[in-house]
């Protein structure tokens, strides 16, 4: 393997992947654009195919481009090309190749740690697994069975409430784990926190962790380009929609659930990348969840949406097969040609002519001992040599190339790279970058100093407490009394038999409110407020209280002129009253 020439593999596929991101993102976008009222599920499936196709790009991109040594230097790609194409293809590819090694040092490094905080998210999630906090309510599974054959999910699913924990999140996928805290069941009634499990269990049914785990592997992988980064951005944001499209499938009560997220966000803190928290892990995600509640509608996917998915993905693996450079499938081509030749054997040589024993070849006759075989050697003439291969055009390109890395112009490119360079190193050298650096690592202390102090416990032990407080409630004898009885009142014919005149009244209304006598009366009286407020007496009433309100803010000013108006004498008497008595002291 040639190190060399696979750092200089990586750097072009480096750039072809910001190339082969830039055309992802503008197709996504117009595909959004033009088809506004494609449903979450789809749009999500569309965003992380794509993030799949800049992978399997990528991973070709370095594949294709790893040739031998010969297959990329400059003389051959310079070779036939005008001065025009010198200066935009050539120029590129021997920068990258000359800073290859720099550039393969710097992905390294930034793979390297990815990487590790992949390696610590997964690590945290393995030690909240063997938290001695976490605890099992009885009560609360059978609450969770129920949900679950809502969902249809058949897999054991356990629930741990915890006192440490500030908000509901899911972990694992085949054995599937989901943390909620015990503090926010106070905040919760029994219908939103049953919204939220059922959120959860959205995640583990559409195998979110798992996705969440293959696009974090994505991102790691591809974490120079920042298309990757948006479309992983809109991607949880989509996931996040199509669990609560889920949950209102179910529930059909739009204002409980965005309730519960509120609440949620009042107890918002930022969960491992990892983990499928309820309230999403990003800034104003759960806020803006909550307005799309209240706009959306109820879309019914349809073979078109679907339709458009798959041919957005099409589309997609199309632009970026074009935007892999065809000469390296040529170089594979001619790398699989050569081998094959190198794997056949050459042919045995052929068997010199047998002649016959009776016939025996005639002996060349004997040399004059006089001559030498030195002598007979110079009297033999030589073989001509081959002719010399025409390489003429191939100097004259590589002088040109030469030519132009030697000029002005490429010197001044230089000198520019040169300057920006040192710019960079003198700003973080400057005051201001060092000051910066020293209110972020003020801020942090502060932080810390948040988390150990008295208060902050102090804070944390009365959660605990109340936490404590809300379970033995919860486990006690009288709150299993109260939901037995009222699990008996509400199958008692009496709560069955008024639901039922509930219901009717309430179809009594909605007919009452349909009815052509109640909207005429509507009608009218719509028009009677209309006519009212056009009148001239309504005009004329407005007029007067308005001029009743300019007299009321003019004898209003009137009193305070008055009123300052007597201050002030006052103040001057007194004024006089002191002066006069300083003069009689005097006298």
């Amino acid at each position: 393997m040639d190190i060399a020439n696979l750092f200089y593999a990586l750097s072009q596929a480096i750039c072809l992947s910001l190339m082969q991101g830039l055309i992802t993102l503008l197709l996504v976008r117009l595909i959004f654009f033009i088809f506004p009222g494609i449903p979450s599920i789809w749009k999500y499936t569309l965003l992380f195919g794509s993030l799949v196709l800049l992978l399997v790009g990528f991973s070709f991109s370095i594949y294709g481009l790893y040739s031998p040594p010969a297959a990329h230097t400059i003389s051959s790609q310079v070779i036939g090309a005008t001065p025009q194409n010198i200066s935009a293809l050539a120029v590129v590819k021997h920068f990258l190749q000359s800073n290859s090694g720099v550039i393969f040092s710097a992905y390294a490094v930034g793979f390297l740690l990815n990487t590790l905080s992949l390696i610590r998210a997964l690590y945290k999630i393995n030690q909240l697994k063997k938290s001695p906090g976490l605890q099992e309510l009885t009560n609360w599974n059978h609450t969770l069975e129920e949900l679950q054959s809502k969902l249809k999910i058949s897999r054991k699913i356990r629930l741990f409430f915890s006192e440490k924990l500030v908000g509901p999140f899911t972990t694992g996928f085949l054995k599937p784990v989901i943390y909620f805290p015990i503090a926010m069941l106070s905040h919760l009634s029994m219908e939103q926190a049953e919204a939220i499990l059922l959120h959860e269990l959205a995640h583990i049914k559409r195998n979110d962790y798992l996705i969440n785990i293959i696009q974090k592997l994505i991102e790691t992988i591809l974490f120079f380009n920042p298309v990757v980064w948006l479309l992983a951005r809109s991607l949880k944001s989509e996931r996040e929609y199509c669990c609560d499209d889920l949950v209102l499938h179910l529930t059909s009560d739009v204002g409980l659930y965005a309730r519960a997220l509120l609440s949620l966000e009042e107890n918002r803190i930022d969960y491992n990348n990892l983990a499928m928290a309820a309230d999403g892990a990003r800034k104003h995600s759960l806020l803006n969840r909550i307005k799309r509640l209240k706009v959306m509608e109820h879309v019914n996917s349809n073979p078109k949406h679907k339709l458009i998915a798959i041919v957005g993905l099409v589309a997609i693996g199309l632009s970026l097969a074009w935007a892999i450079p065809a000469d390296s499938v040529q170089v594979k081509k001619e790398k699989a040609k050569i081998s094959a030749k190198r794997a056949v054997p050459p042919p045995p040589p052929a068997l010199p002519a047998m002649r016959s024993p009776e016939m025996p070849p005639p002996l060349p006759p004997a040399l004059p001992a006089a001559i030498k075989n030195e002598d007979v050697q110079e009297a033999l003439p030589l073989p001509p040599l081959p002719p010399a291969k025409k390489t003429g055009v191939a100097v004259q390109d590589t002088n040109k190339a030469n030519n132009y890395l030697n000029s002005d112009e490429w010197k001044k490119q230089q000198e520019a790279l040169k300057k920006i360079t040192g710019q960079i190193q003198k700003y973080f050298q400057s005051p201001e970058w060092e000051a910066q650096q020293k209110a972020i690592a003020q801020n942090a202390e502060n932080i810390k100093k948040h988390f150990e102090s008295a208060e902050w416990k102090a804070q944390q032990k009365l959660i605990a407490q109340h936490a404590e407080n809300i379970k033995k409630q919860f486990e006690g004898p009288e709150w299993k009394a109260e939901i037995k009885r009222l699990e008996k009142y509400f199958n008692t014919p009496e709560w069955k038999a008024q639901q039922k005149i509930i219901a009717q009244h309430a179809e009594n209304i909605k007919k009452h409110f349909e009815t052509p006598e109640w909207k005429a009366q509507i009608e009218e009286l719509q028009k009677n407020v209309q006519n009212k407020f056009n009148s001239e007496e309504w005009r004329k009433q407005m007029d007067e209280v308005k001029k009743q309100v300019e007299e009321v803010k003019i004898e209003k000013q009137n009193v305070e002129f008055e009123k300052k108006k007597l201050e002030l004498e006052i103040k001057i008497n007194d004024e006089k009253q002191l002066n006069e008595n300083k003069n009689s002291n005097k006298n």
